[in-house]
């Protein structure tokens, strides 16, 4: 039987983040506060993602 192979790594939060594609203005939030390299490599975190199609809902103005 040949040896078994490790499994390949985990995406990390901001990977995920990125793969799946409907976070792309939370994402954009987290670079701009400096906290994206933070979030992808540190500790552990709980967060509360918004989608895109969330934050749009929010009034003009609100997210600029």
């Amino acid at each position: 039987m040949p040896p078994r192979l490790p499994p390949p790594p985990q995406p990390n939060l901001i990977e995920t983040l990125e793969n799946d594609g409907r976070f792309t203005t939370l994402l954009a939030a987290l670079e701009i506060a400096g906290l994206k390299d933070t979030v992808a490599t540190g500790g552990t975190f709980t967060i509360f993602a918004p989608t895109d199609a969330a934050f749009a809902a929010l009034p003009p103005g609100t997210v600029e």
